[in-house]
């Protein structure tokens, strides 16, 4: 059962970085995965990291993203509502790094829909002062993308104050490292969002 439960996973992450990157690029999204130089078919495992065709290299973290997320669908079999999370948030980590945009708004009946069944006005009030300091560094500092706001709405919804405060320092931190790494001034969030929940959920505060 963990063996399908795995291949799930494993298929769910190539299939939605195969679709963040035809949505990016505005191509089809029908068919099979295929080489970006000679647009052959092409299976990174049965290729050996190579299109056999025009030997061209297949990057790696196409596989490793796969394992990792078909370990990730292991650990929350039984939480359906994260399985969904992290699915949106590779999709649109993956949109983010490809071109810096994210069509972010597809959380936003996930969050009416959890702000419903969660209903209470402290939480209305979070949500209120979270859009509203969103919006100065979205507006007038211009530090952050308006996709990134949608996705910090969900996180606050979905796990508890300190796993929050603590995901968002880390990916803060992260991504200061980052900028100074590659000597940059802005780096895309949502990715390091997504792996500071993901890296606290399971390591800091794991329920």
């Amino acid at each position: 059962m963990l063996i399908l439960v795995f291949i799930l996973g494993a298929c769910m992450a190539s299939f939605i970085m195969c679709l963040a990157d035809r949505l990016n690029r505005q191509i089809s999204l029908g068919g099979f995965s295929f080489c970006n130089n000679c647009q052959h078919r092409l299976s990174w495992l049965i290729s050996a990291g190579h299109c056999r065709y025009c030997r061209c290299s297949v990057p790696i973290h196409y596989p490793a993203f796969e394992a990792c997320f078909g370990m990730l669908f292991i650990i929350f079999s039984d939480q359906f509502d994260w399985l969904v999370l992290i699915c949106l948030l590779l999709l649109l980590s993956c949109e983010d790094l490809y071109d810096r945009r994210a069509h972010a708004a597809i959380l936003y009946p996930v969050i009416i829909f959890e702000l419903v069944c969660h209903w209470q006005l402290e939480t209305v009030a979070s949500l209120l002062a979270i859009t509203l300091f969103c919006s100065f560094f979205i507006c007038y500092r211009q530090s952050m993308g308006s996709g990134d706001l949608p996705v910090l709405l969900i996180l606050y919804l979905m796990v508890e104050p300190i796993t929050f405060a603590t995901t968002i320092m880390l990916a803060s931190l992260s991504a200061i490292v980052g900028c100074c790494v590659k000597k940059v001034q802005i780096l895309p969030l949502i990715p390091f969002l997504s792996a500071a929940v993901i890296v606290v959920k399971l390591f800091v505060y794991n329920n």
